[in-house]
């Protein structure tokens, strides 16, 4: 998904159930999710996520701040029209 200059890479199960979100730590991918993901397809809709900078999203400015972070993933919940979402992340 592009943001901004940005390209945010995510994965989503999809569908019409409650959703999760999970954020990676520093330095890791959506990738240490997978295990997860798997687990909760079946009653979740679960989306993963790259920050900027990390795994397969990109970045134009290496200082990339806790708050464009967060900006991101507004901005990917409010595209994918997720309501009540569960965030799910640790490190950072």
């Amino acid at each position: 998904m592009k943001i901004g200059e940005n390209e945010i890479f995510f994965t989503d199960t999809g569908g019409d159930k409650p959703a999760l979100l999970m954020v990676h730590g520093i330095m890791m991918s959506h990738a240490v999710w997978k295990n997860q993901v798997t687990e909760f397809a079946d009653t979740h809709r679960v989306v993963a996520v790259d920050l900027r900078g990390f795994g397969a999203s990109t970045t134009t400015n290496p200082e990339t701040t806790f708050e464009e972070h967060r900006d991101d993933l507004i901005a990917i919940v409010d595209a994918l029209g997720l309501r009540d979402v569960s965030f799910i992340g640790w490190s950072m």
